[in-house]
């Protein structure tokens, strides 16, 4: 049994791949400000790209200990990474964002789901005890649309694609992809 689990290891470790590395995120005027990991795994004809960007020092404090992630799954074809979803999350200490990218290339449409979530402060009154009491409540909500605007891609699949999609020739590139800023 031990044998054929091996094999079957070492096997699926030679269609499989996967990669990690850190980039440190440094700022001029407050020194290292926070870190990114980045992880991807192909496996068949499948993959996931995952960056986690987390906050550390001052800047933690002042973000509120603010940890970014963006995964994005889908397929390889022809050597060009095509999504199937992106989720983009941002949460801080009393806070969280979660943004869900459906592709449906055949359609030529996204379907976006947001959801939120934020600790408020909320005082009742306890009459059994006749006194004023404070406690944090989740507060949540949720939204789904289909978006008006179709792009085929990601900004983490953008980011992959670039050997396929850049040439020599061009000096510059309009990043068109979900999760980019303007």
């Amino acid at each position: 049994m031990k044998l054929v689990l091996v094999f079957f290891l070492l096997i699926s470790s030679v269609f499989s791949k996967d990669i990690s590395t850190r980039y440190n995120v440094y700022v001029t005027l407050l020194g290292d400000v926070g870190y990114a990991d980045v992880t991807l795994k192909e496996h068949d004809d499948n993959y996931e790209i995952k960056l986690i960007a987390n906050t550390i020092g001052v800047a933690a404090t002042l973000l509120k200990e603010r940890v970014e992630t963006f995964t994005s799954r889908g397929k390889i074809v022809k050597g060009r990474y095509i999504p199937d979803i992106f989720i983009a999350i941002k949460e801080t200490r009393k806070k969280s964002r979660v943004r869900t990218y459906y592709f449906n290339h055949e359609k030529k449409e996204v379907k976006f789901i947001e959801e939120n979530a934020k600790l408020v402060n909320v005082t009742k009154f306890d009459h059994k005890n006749f006194e004023i009491v404070s406690e944090e409540v989740k507060k949540t909500s949720v939204e789904e649309t289909i978006l008006d605007v179709y792009k085929d891609s990601d900004v983490l699949t953008s980011y992959l694609n670039t050997k396929t999609t850049c040439s020599s020739v061009e000096k510059f590139y309009k990043l068109i992809a979900f999760g980019a800023h303007d």
